[in-house]
């Protein structure tokens, strides 16, 4: 099509699906309670790729050892933690600040991942953090270019910037595993163990889980938002390298910014998109 190849275009929709999911995420954090979105947006991530996994026991050979057990739950822990780190920060701060911030993960894991898997370490990971560090400081900037040093320590900021250290852990995790599970599988599995790990806490903190909130239409929409994404990321990084495919994907950060100032009114969007630029410039220098 036009000289593009397939994958580009499904990375793409991938890109297009996330900066939507975490559109949502944003406008329901101003009414629903973080833990209960964070139980809500597991289940159904869980049940609706319930038949993705059926199919995929029913046609390949699955084997789950215990160190890929361990794997799982590892990234199934950094996965729990991570979302409601998100999402709080969603709720306590602007979607054009927190997504370029939470987004800077590849990054976390190219430093990462020769320490733990003994995988070499790329040489473009330092200049990498030096663009993206430079994006960070422009994104908290105000419109001076000045005070982000004060801000990274906000809620809003903070968390974000755990989320990223988090989903890195857990990427790292999952590196390990997929290699020995399918990956559709094994997204099933990290959703069936937040939405278990959600779900008790969440009983603990209630004494019920919510049923009827499942089943409504902005629930729906998050929820089918959440398994199209992981279909479309996976069948990207089936079609190319995952290097190419991770850099395509930053193109949610521009998406996001943009939702953020056209949706919610958020300030500085041109300074933020310059930020986010640099970011995913540190994430292709990385990759």
């Amino acid at each position: 099509m036009l000289g593009v190849e397939t994958w580009v275009l499904v990375a793409l929709a991938g890109a297009g699906v996330q900066a939507g999911y975490e559109t949502l995420q944003k406008r329901l954090t101003s009414d629903v309670d973080t833990l209960r979105l964070s139980y809500v947006t597991s289940v159904l991530g869980a049940v609706l790729l319930t038949p993705v996994a059926a199919w995929v026991i029913a046609t390949e050979s699955v084997s789950v050892t215990p160190v890929v057990a361990v794997a799982v739950l590892v990234t199934v822990g950094a996965n729990v933690l991570a979302l409601y780190a998100f999402l709080t920060a969603l709720s306590r701060a602007d979607l054009s600040l927190v997504s370029p911030l939470r987004q800077s993960t590849p990054l976390l894991v190219a430093g990462l991942e020769p320490l733990v898997l003994s995988a070499g370490f790329a040489p473009g990971v330092l200049f990498g953090a030096v663009a993206a560090t430079v994006g960070g400081y422009v994104i908290l900037a105000d419109d001076g270019l000045s005070s982000p040093l004060s801000r990274v320590t906000d809620a809003g900021p903070l968390l974000a910037l755990a989320t990223a250290g988090l989903y890195a852990v857990g990427s790292v995790a999952a590196r390990f595993a997929v290699v020995r599970v399918p990956p559709l599988l094994f997204t099933f599995l990290l959703y069936l163990g937040m939405a278990v790990a959600f779900a008790a806490v969440l009983a603990r903190r209630d004494g019920a889980l919510p049923t009827k909130e499942l089943v409504t239409g902005r629930f729906l929409t998050l929820g089918t938002a959440t398994t199209l994404r992981s279909v479309l990321i996976f069948a990207a990084f089936s079609l190319a390298a995952a290097a190419r495919v991770t850099v395509v994907l930053r193109a949610s950060l521009v998406l996001t910014v943009l939702a953020g100032g056209a949706l919610f009114g958020e300030r500085g969007v041109g300074r933020r998109l310059v930020g986010a630029g640099l970011v995913a410039v540190g994430v292709w220098l990385a990759v």
